[in-house]
């Protein structure tokens, strides 16, 4: 019984489905953990932000993590599965690869604050807070992450979760009940893409396309984000 749960949170992991977050910051300052807690190392003026500059500045961070995302999904732009992924909207990097931003827009603009909506993939809550940092950096100012949630984890959202008051057995089963036809759902969903993968061998796309697999995305390497003369182009 417990098993075959076990088998499909494997198999939902590796269809890497990623999750989706709600990310506040403010502008004008800046900390040691990149946190709005820590300790202030730098405050900065923020007058100079607009929405459309910091809306460019997206626009940079995702068309990046875009090209990453191209480079560790292993498949040839030009074949039939290319075309499937991306009309499906299930391109995913096969293996182990940085963290990736599938997509990032900016649902609220009020200077110092803003939010941005992040979906997202092999991420870490400490990542995204660097993120926010880095945006700020290239606003020719300085960011802290104030907040954030998950509000999706996979196929699961807010709407899953159970609360506090309902951490008890029956609860729980009635939970993994209710979300068992939603998960075969979506492995069968994905389930041609594993098997189209390994039938092609892997790094077929990779290899196509000249890419070498460690190659990273800007902005998302382990050292911080660094999206230079793109950034500079866009302004």
């Amino acid at each position: 019984m417990i098993y075959r749960p076990c088998e499909a949170g494997v198999s939902l992991l590796r269809n890497a489905i990623g999750a989706e977050y709600i990310v506040k910051g403010s502008f004008g300052t800046a900390t040691e953990d990149f946190s709005n807690t820590g300790r202030v190392i730098e405050r900065t003026t923020y007058d100079h932000i607009t929405q459309d500059r910091l809306d460019r500045i997206i626009a940079v961070v995702q068309g990046s993590h875009q090209r990453a995302l191209l480079t560790y999904s292993d498949v040839d732009l030009k074949s039939q599965e290319a075309y499937e992924l991306v009309s499906r909207g299930l391109l995913r990097p096969m293996n182990k690869s940085p963290p990736i931003i599938t997509a990032i827009r900016c649902v609220h603009f009020s200077p110092p604050s803003f939010t941005l909506e992040i979906q997202c993939l092999h991420e870490t809550q400490q990542y995204l807070r660097k993120l926010v940092h880095e945006i700020g950096l290239e606003l020719r100012s300085s960011a802290v992450c104030t907040h954030v949630r998950r509000t999706r984890d996979g196929i699961f959202t807010v709407d899953n979760t159970l609360i506090r008051t309902q951490w008890d057995l029956p609860s729980i089963l009635a939970a993994v009940q209710a979300s068992q036809l939603k998960v075969k759902s979506k492995l069968r969903e994905n389930s041609w893409r594993l098997s189209a993968s390994s039938e092609e061998g892997t790094c077929t796309g990779v290899k196509a396309r000249g890419l070498e697999k460690g190659t990273h995305c800007l902005g998302a390497t382990s050292e911080g984000l660094n999206w230079g003369t793109l950034i500079q182009s866009s302004l």
